[in-house]
């Protein structure tokens, strides 16, 4: 299972790491370009998508970029969206904002705790 993940925490991306030692590959990414090239380089089978980046909390996205600037893209380009997609995102008016432009994401804001794919 080819895994990427959107999310600048540091200590998230150990817990990510830990639960998902069985991944053929997980790829983990802190910014909004870097995302979108890694969807456009190849077919991912989950992505996990954080809003706030850049080391802050409750971003607004229309003066950052965020996570809902990737699944925007994701709704403009869906010949490239991952079969699943889970929203892990604390900001719950930016998840909310992600979820309305995919429709079939899964919302599991502690999704790095307790990852079961």
């Amino acid at each position: 299972m080819k895994i990427l993940i959107l999310e600048d925490d540091p200590t998230r991306h150990r817990a990510f790491r830990q639960n998902l030692l069985n991944a053929a590959e997980v790829r983990i990414v802190e910014t909004v370009p870097s995302a979108i090239h890694e969807l456009k380089r190849q077919k991912w089978d989950t992505l996990f998508l954080d809003h706030d980046l850049g080391g802050e909390s409750f971003v607004d996205p229309n003066k950052k970029p965020t996570g809902y600037d990737v699944a925007k893209w994701l709704e403009e380009n869906p010949e490239y969206k991952p079969s699943n997609i889970i929203i892990h995102s604390l900001n719950f008016a930016g998840a909310a904002r992600m979820k309305a432009a995919l429709p079939d994401a899964i919302l599991a804001p502690w999704a790095w705790m307790n990852i079961k794919l």
